[in-house]
Protein backbone atom coordinates (compact mmCIF):
# COMPACT_ATOMS: atom_id res chain seq x y z
CA UNK A 1 0.00 0.00 0.00
CA UNK A 2 3.04 2.56 0.72
CA UNK A 3 4.14 1.46 -2.43
CA UNK A 4 1.28 2.51 -4.16
CA UNK A 5 0.53 5.59 -2.39
CA UNK A 6 4.47 6.85 -3.34
CA UNK A 7 3.91 5.78 -7.25
CA UNK A 8 1.20 7.92 -6.79
CA UNK A 9 2.51 11.14 -5.65
CA UNK A 10 5.09 9.90 -7.94
CA UNK A 11 3.00 10.13 -11.55
CA UNK A 12 1.24 13.41 -9.84
CA UNK A 13 4.29 15.24 -9.44
CA UNK A 14 5.65 14.07 -12.93
CA UNK A 15 2.27 15.24 -14.29
CA UNK A 16 2.35 18.68 -12.66
CA UNK A 17 5.77 19.36 -13.70
CA UNK A 18 4.96 19.13 -17.29
CA UNK A 19 1.95 21.35 -16.29
CA UNK A 20 3.91 23.91 -14.65
CA UNK A 21 6.15 24.54 -17.33
CA UNK A 22 2.78 26.08 -18.84
CA UNK A 23 1.65 27.77 -15.80
CA UNK A 24 -1.73 27.52 -16.79
CA UNK A 25 -3.01 24.27 -14.64
CA UNK A 26 -3.00 22.96 -10.84
CA UNK A 27 -3.00 19.07 -10.64
CA UNK A 28 -4.93 18.83 -7.58
CA UNK A 29 -4.74 15.59 -5.57
CA UNK A 30 -5.95 14.90 -1.67
CA UNK A 31 -5.78 11.78 0.12
CA UNK A 32 -6.69 11.55 3.84
CA UNK A 33 -4.15 9.95 6.05
CA UNK A 34 -4.17 8.65 9.67
CA UNK A 35 -2.67 10.81 12.22
CA UNK A 36 0.17 7.57 12.92
CA UNK A 37 1.35 8.33 9.09
CA UNK A 38 1.62 11.48 9.69
CA UNK A 39 5.44 12.77 10.38
CA UNK A 40 6.52 12.72 14.19
CA UNK A 41 8.61 16.41 13.95
CA UNK A 42 5.26 17.27 12.18
CA UNK A 43 3.27 16.54 14.86
CA UNK A 44 5.48 17.81 17.64
CA UNK A 45 5.11 21.06 16.07
CA UNK A 46 1.46 21.82 16.20
CA UNK A 47 0.94 19.39 19.78
CA UNK A 48 1.06 22.83 21.48
CA UNK A 49 -2.31 23.75 20.21
CA UNK A 50 -3.76 19.76 19.82
CA UNK A 51 -5.51 20.16 23.26
CA UNK A 52 -7.89 23.37 21.62
CA UNK A 53 -8.21 22.49 18.35
CA UNK A 54 -11.42 20.77 16.96
CA UNK A 55 -12.36 18.04 13.86
CA UNK A 56 -8.18 17.62 13.34
CA UNK A 57 -8.11 16.30 9.89
CA UNK A 58 -4.90 14.71 8.13
CA UNK A 59 -4.04 15.02 5.23
CA UNK A 60 -1.31 14.05 1.41
CA UNK A 61 -1.43 16.63 -1.18
CA UNK A 62 -0.18 17.39 -4.31
CA UNK A 63 -0.94 20.36 -6.24
CA UNK A 64 1.03 19.26 -9.10
CA UNK A 65 4.44 21.24 -7.85
CA UNK A 66 4.72 20.26 -4.35
CA UNK A 67 4.22 16.88 -2.41
CA UNK A 68 2.94 18.47 1.33
CA UNK A 69 1.39 17.45 4.28
CA UNK A 70 -1.95 19.17 5.08
CA UNK A 71 -3.53 19.17 9.13
CA UNK A 72 -7.11 21.16 8.57
CA UNK A 73 -8.49 21.68 11.99
CA UNK A 74 -11.17 24.51 14.08
CA UNK A 75 -9.31 26.56 16.22
CA UNK A 76 -11.38 29.00 18.51
CA UNK A 77 -14.18 28.90 15.83
CA UNK A 78 -11.93 29.67 13.10
CA UNK A 79 -11.19 27.37 10.51
CA UNK A 80 -7.56 26.79 9.18
CA UNK A 81 -5.42 24.18 7.41
CA UNK A 82 -1.37 24.30 8.14
CA UNK A 83 0.89 22.91 5.11
CA UNK A 84 4.00 21.37 5.39
CA UNK A 85 6.70 20.72 2.64
CA UNK A 86 7.52 16.95 2.35
CA UNK A 87 11.13 18.38 4.04
CA UNK A 88 8.66 18.86 7.32
CA UNK A 89 8.93 22.53 7.05
CA UNK A 90 6.01 25.01 7.46
CA UNK A 91 4.56 25.97 4.23
CA UNK A 92 2.27 28.22 5.17
CA UNK A 93 -1.23 28.54 6.89
CA UNK A 94 -4.81 29.38 5.29
CA UNK A 95 -7.61 30.07 7.19
CA UNK A 96 -10.68 29.85 5.35
CA UNK A 97 -13.10 33.06 5.38
CA UNK A 98 -16.20 34.66 3.64
CA UNK A 99 -16.06 36.19 0.83
CA UNK A 100 -18.19 39.12 2.62
CA UNK A 101 -16.17 39.12 5.66
CA UNK A 102 -12.96 40.61 4.04
CA UNK A 103 -11.80 43.89 4.90
CA UNK A 104 -12.89 46.24 1.93
CA UNK A 105 -9.10 47.16 1.45
CA UNK A 106 -9.02 43.48 0.12
CA UNK A 107 -12.65 42.75 -0.84
CA UNK A 108 -12.65 46.00 -2.97
CA UNK A 109 -9.85 45.82 -5.48
CA UNK A 110 -10.40 41.77 -5.55
CA UNK A 111 -14.15 42.29 -6.58
CA UNK A 112 -13.12 45.04 -9.25
CA UNK A 113 -10.13 42.87 -10.50
CA UNK A 114 -13.14 39.73 -11.31
CA UNK A 115 -15.59 42.23 -12.28
CA UNK A 116 -13.22 43.26 -15.17
CA UNK A 117 -12.35 39.90 -16.52
CA UNK A 118 -15.38 38.06 -15.94
CA UNK A 119 -19.22 38.67 -17.42
CA UNK A 120 -20.18 36.32 -14.65
CA UNK A 121 -18.19 34.69 -11.96
CA UNK A 122 -18.63 33.03 -8.66
CA UNK A 123 -16.37 32.97 -5.31
CA UNK A 124 -16.23 29.30 -4.45
CA UNK A 125 -13.46 29.83 -1.76
CA UNK A 126 -11.36 32.77 -0.21
CA UNK A 127 -8.25 31.61 2.11
CA UNK A 128 -6.12 34.10 3.29
CA UNK A 129 -2.34 32.81 3.51
CA UNK A 130 -0.02 32.81 6.22
CA UNK A 131 3.62 32.43 4.91
CA UNK A 132 6.65 31.96 7.67
CA UNK A 133 9.43 34.17 6.83
CA UNK A 134 13.22 33.05 7.01
CA UNK A 135 14.38 31.98 10.45
CA UNK A 136 10.90 32.24 11.89
CA UNK A 137 10.53 29.61 14.77
CA UNK A 138 7.91 27.21 13.60
CA UNK A 139 5.91 26.91 16.70
CA UNK A 140 5.96 30.46 17.57
CA UNK A 141 4.66 31.20 14.14
CA UNK A 142 1.76 28.94 13.71
CA UNK A 143 0.72 30.30 17.68
CA UNK A 144 0.86 33.93 16.08
CA UNK A 145 -1.41 33.16 13.38
CA UNK A 146 -3.95 30.73 15.04
CA UNK A 147 -3.90 33.01 18.04
CA UNK A 148 -4.69 37.09 16.39
CA UNK A 149 -8.44 37.26 16.06
CA UNK A 150 -7.64 39.56 12.77
CA UNK A 151 -4.19 39.71 11.35
CA UNK A 152 -3.75 43.43 8.92
CA UNK A 153 -4.68 42.95 5.85
CA UNK A 154 -0.79 43.22 4.15
CA UNK A 155 -0.02 40.64 6.45
CA UNK A 156 -1.64 37.60 4.05
CA UNK A 157 -2.57 36.85 0.87
CA UNK A 158 -5.78 35.83 -1.04
CA UNK A 159 -6.22 32.50 -3.13
CA UNK A 160 -9.66 32.56 -4.97
CA UNK A 161 -11.07 30.09 -6.33
CA UNK A 162 -13.93 31.31 -9.05
CA UNK A 163 -16.13 29.38 -11.52
CA UNK A 164 -16.78 31.05 -14.88
CA UNK A 165 -15.87 31.99 -18.39
CA UNK A 166 -12.29 33.05 -19.60
CA UNK A 167 -11.52 33.47 -22.87
CA UNK A 168 -14.20 30.20 -23.76
CA UNK A 169 -12.66 28.10 -21.23
CA UNK A 170 -14.88 27.39 -18.71
CA UNK A 171 -13.98 25.54 -15.42
CA UNK A 172 -12.49 26.27 -11.78
CA UNK A 173 -9.68 28.83 -11.74
CA UNK A 174 -7.22 29.74 -8.46
CA UNK A 175 -5.74 33.09 -8.15
CA UNK A 176 -3.04 33.91 -5.89
CA UNK A 177 -2.56 37.82 -5.15
CA UNK A 178 0.26 39.10 -2.89
CA UNK A 179 -0.45 41.11 -0.17
CA UNK A 180 -0.99 44.20 -2.41
CA UNK A 181 -3.96 42.54 -3.79
CA UNK A 182 -2.00 42.35 -7.26
CA UNK A 183 -2.44 39.11 -9.03
CA UNK A 184 0.50 36.73 -8.74
CA UNK A 185 -0.66 33.66 -10.33
CA UNK A 186 -3.74 32.19 -12.32
CA UNK A 187 -4.28 27.89 -12.77
CA UNK A 188 -7.09 26.14 -14.18
CA UNK A 189 -7.66 23.65 -11.16
CA UNK A 190 -7.72 19.77 -12.70
CA UNK A 191 -9.02 17.11 -9.84
CA UNK A 192 -7.22 14.30 -9.93
CA UNK A 193 -8.97 11.05 -8.52
CA UNK A 194 -6.88 8.02 -7.77
CA UNK A 195 -9.50 6.12 -9.89
CA UNK A 196 -8.17 8.09 -13.52
CA UNK A 197 -4.45 6.73 -12.34
CA UNK A 198 -2.64 3.74 -13.94
CA UNK A 199 -0.21 1.74 -11.73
Amino acid sequence: MKKKINLLFLILTSVGMSSLAQSVEKREFEQSVKMHQVPGQILEYLSPFMDKAKKVKYFRESDGENLTWEVKLKFKGRQFSIEFFDNHTLKDIEELVRWKSLEPEAGVPLNDYFESNYRRFRIKRIQKQYHPGKDVEMTAFIEKVLSADNLPPSGFEIEAEVRGHDRGDFGFFEYQFDASFNLVSKRKIIPVSDGNLLF
